[in-house]
């Protein structure tokens, strides 16, 4: 049989060597709270002694004690132990050493189990985490012995046989705590397979809603699908199409271009045509307003000869005469211009010849009621159009000096030392007359 020391020391040994250093009181200063569980097994090979000793479980107070509530004698106030009717020895309380290299002695409480020795050795009861640690060890342990009591009934009845001898130190257990304990194993056994049970419908269900969320996407799926497909089509129809009718633009294109081309022709004919049967036209501009009365054939057959001082040539033949086709001005505008169709071609250019050589006798145009009266061929509007292109270049070459004249339709010549130059396109004109010094 173990000593009291001997079980205390080999706790306070488990104790200081096994047990993490964080949490543990200070040597001297604090105490808490220490109880350990002491397995005690029966070797028959064991000469010297028929016990052998383990250190299964230990546990330790959650708060430590500080110095103020210690007693005089530096002893916290412990659990002291007591004995029963029965001569056992029972755990009522106990008082701990503070930790130092002496090994601490106390008093030990003693049970004994059905298959195996333990002893429970009590250097102080816990009331924290190591207390809730101990009891669930020991009600971990005797639900263990059941366990292979149902197991095994017959090695049961013959270790129960063989302990009977010592009745009187190793308490009997009642009928009603062997037969509570199958039932509540069984109870338990019950309730997990239930549980089970449930966890398994849940899943079933989960999996049934499962199954039909993969069916209604597998529908969706079809139907995208399908979609897809008809899109695709789609595609392809409008990427033909499209290229059909790129082929189809770029016809339209090469004919536009061909049309364009001859568009340009067909309107240079045109106003050509146009300025061909204009050819015989003169166009007076600033006579007034009803000066020519009811006739004017007659009435400009005898006053251009007359204003313009061609009584010695050849009377002139006026085909038609009138005023522009345009609203009657008022009186404060500007008189609506005449134009006057010549029989011949050969009159037009006397009438045209003789008013110039009037504006250069009188250094300046024809002067009818005190404002002036000009002459000019009539030509297209397009015609006119291109020629007032050339009245930069023309108003620059008159700055500087040259001499110059317009060719018909729209020729621009200009009369230089080296001789004469052309210019039908106003653009090319203006670049040469800016390198032109001036010669004024």
């Amino acid at each position: 049989m173990w000593t009291t020391d001997e079980i205390a020391s080999m706790c306070y040994t488990h104790y200081s060597t096994k047990l993490p250093k964080k949490g543990l009181p200070d040597p001297g200063r604090e105490w808490t709270l220490l109880a350990a569980v002491v397995k005690v097994e029966e070797k028959a090979s064991v000469q010297s002694n028929d016990e052998f000793l383990e250190v299964v479980a230990m546990g330790t107070g959650s708060k430590c004690i500080g110095q103020t509530q210690m007693s005089k004698n530096a002893m916290p106030q412990g659990r002291k132990m007591k004995k029963t009717n029965t001569g056992k020895t029972t755990q009522v309380g106990t008082r701990t050493r503070p930790m130092s290299t002496k090994e601490p002695r106390s008093q030990v409480h003693y049970t004994t189990g059905d298959t195996e020795q333990e002893t429970a050795a009590t250097l102080a009861i816990p009331k924290g985490k190591g207390h809730r640690e101990l009891r669930k060890r020991e009600g971990w342990s005797m639900r263990k012995r059941e366990q292979q009591k149902l197991q095994s009934p017959a090695t049961t009845a013959t270790e129960s046989d063989s302990e009977s001898e010592g009745e009187s130190e190793i308490p009997e257990r009642s009928d009603e705590e062997g037969d509570k304990s199958p039932s509540r194993n069984i109870e338990k056994t019950l309730r997990q397979i239930m549980r089970k049970l449930d966890t398994l419908k849940v899943i079933k269900n989960n999996q049934k809603i499962l199954e039909e969320k993969m069916t209604k996407m597998e529908i969706m799926l079809d139907k995208m699908t399908k979609r897809q497909e008809k899109m695709e089509k789609r595609i392809t129809d409008l990427e033909t199409t499209t290229e059909d009718m790129v082929e189809r633009m770029d016809k339209i294109e090469n004919e536009n271009t061909a049309w364009t081309s001859e568009r340009k022709q067909f309107m240079g004919k045109i106003d050509k045509l146009e300025n061909f049967s204009r050819r015989n036209n003169i166009k007076i501009v600033g006579l007034k307003e009803d000066i020519e009365g009811e006739d004017p054939i007659n009435f400009f057959q005898k006053w251009i000869p007359e204003k313009l001082e061609m009584e010695g040539e050849t009377p002139i033949e006026i085909e038609r005469a009138h005023r522009s086709l345009r609203s009657r001005p008022r009186a404060d505008q500007n008189p609506r211009s005449i134009l006057i169709k010549c029989l011949r071609y050969q009159d037009k250019e006397k009438i045209l010849k003789a008013a110039a050589q009037s504006a250069k006798n009188r250094n300046g145009p024809l002067m009818i009621a005190g404002k002036p009266v000009l002459f000019y061929p009539d030509i297209s509007y397009n015609l006119l159009k291109r020629k007032k292109e050339f009245n930069p270049v023309k108003k620059a070459l008159w700055e500087k000096g040259y001499k110059f004249t317009m060719h018909h339709p729209a020729t621009l010549i200009i009369f230089l030392e080296e001789g004469k130059f052309f210019f039908p396109d106003y653009r090319k004109a203006e670049e040469f007359v800016q390198e032109l010094p001036s010669i004024r």
